[in-house]
């Protein structure tokens, strides 16, 4: 994952206003709790990414689900 060959492609966080059910309650609790970046991470897991090797995008919290 280090290798400097490797193609690397940010992840895409879903938009705060956009969270609904446990990812809206997590964030909005993060935030009463001033933690700003536990937050903004938040907004990452329920984002999404692309596969390096076949480009396709998929949910964050699902393939973390699935592991």
């Amino acid at each position: 994952m280090n290798e400097t060959a490797a193609k690397k492609i940010p992840l895409q966080p879903a938009d705060s206003s956009a969270l609904e059910g446990l990812a809206q309650r997590l964030h909005s609790r993060a935030l009463a709790d001033n933690q700003a970046d536990a937050a903004g991470k938040l907004t990452c897991i329920f984002g999404r990414a692309q596969c390096a090797a076949c480009d396709a995008v998929f949910s964050v919290a699902d393939a973390v689900a699935t592991h």
